[in-house]
């Protein structure tokens, strides 16, 4: 037998012989945001309410683990940029494509390989920044202009498996129905997770998980929309959304005034956003349309599009 000092205390006393849950959410944060800097702006946004609710002892556990994953790529980033620096690295790059006055606020393959002679990290990044800068100064109300069409790509299909990969002859010939349908089944999904969170996020109230991944895409709309936005950028935010929408898919009377559980308030907001998801949707479906009709027309596996 184990002394009782040793042994692990009950589930409501902690355990002497198990780490503390905050060390685990540090560490697992801070791998997350090594690999996805969005939720940097995540924590920023929801720490201190956070930390009051879990108590200062520990807050301050989880922020030292943390710190202890995230802190040696944060100095080694300032060490190669020649300034202070955090987890991201390239915000130069991406302003400069995303600002570029021959861009579109998204990627361009073109204007984004302009920076590649640059083999020096921290010159890149100087030069770009300094350049991106001067296309701001230069047409600050195109800058503006930027932003809603950055916000309609980011929440937009990602079609480029279609156009670009399809056009490139790498699977040769399909024929138009069997290449339509594999379109829809790519696009579709993320059509109708979108389309029905904000539903679902709605009626589940006032609760940490639902506020979580609020945050969770207001960071990212924050994060991407002022700098670069791409389609494939929403990816992270699906597996949080899907339980929401999965929510009304199994009561489908939801969607209306009548079935909705929650507020009206909060009802009045997912219509209001569904229209403006509706307008972007609409928006770059119109911008996209020429690309994909030539596409899935005869001889689109041959086109050779950029990506």
């Amino acid at each position: 037998r184990l002394p009782a000092a040793c042994r692990p205390r009950s589930a409501g006393g902690g355990g002497v012989l198990r780490p503390d849950p905050a060390i685990a959410a540090g560490l697992a944060w801070a791998g997350g945001a090594l690999a996805l800097g969005v939720l940097a702006l995540v924590l920023g946004f929801g720490g201190p309410g956070w930390w009051g609710r879990a108590g200062w002892r520990r807050g301050l556990l989880f922020g030292i683990a943390a710190a202890a994953l995230i802190a040696p790529w944060a100095i080694r980033n300032s060490l190669v940029l020649g300034r202070p620096a955090f987890i991201e690295n390239s915000l130069g790059y991406n302003l400069f494509v995303g600002y570029h006055p021959q861009g579109n606020g998204g990627f361009v393959a073109r204007v984004g390989l302009i920076p590649t002679r640059f083999m020096d990290d921290g010159e890149r990044d100087r030069w770009t920044f300094e350049q991106a800068l001067g296309f701001i100064r230069a047409d600050p109300g195109r800058a503006l202009a930027l932003l809603p069409q950055r916000l309609a790509y980011l929440v937009g299909i990602e079609a480029r498996e279609l156009t670009f990969f399809y056009s490139s002859n790498l699977f040769g010939p399909i024929p138009t129905l069997p290449l339509v349908a594999a379109f829809l089944w790519l696009v579709l999904p993320w059509l109708a997770i979108a389309a029905t969170a904000p539903f679902g996020l709605a009626a589940a109230g006032d609760r940490p998980g639902r506020n979580l991944v609020l945050l969770l895409v207001a960071a990212t709309v924050l994060a991407y929309v002022p700098v670069l936005a791409e389609p494939r950028f929403h990816i992270p935010l699906v597996p949080f959304l899907a339980p929401y929408a999965a929510t009304v898919w199994l009561h489908p009377g939801r969607l209306l005034p009548s079935g909705f559980p929650g507020s009206r308030r909060g009802y009045a907001l997912a219509v209001a956003t569904l229209l403006i998801l509706t307008v972007l949707w609409t928006w770059d479906g119109a911008r996209q349309a020429p690309r994909l009709i030539s596409v899935l027309s005869p001889g689109g596996n041959s086109l050779r599009l950029d990506y």
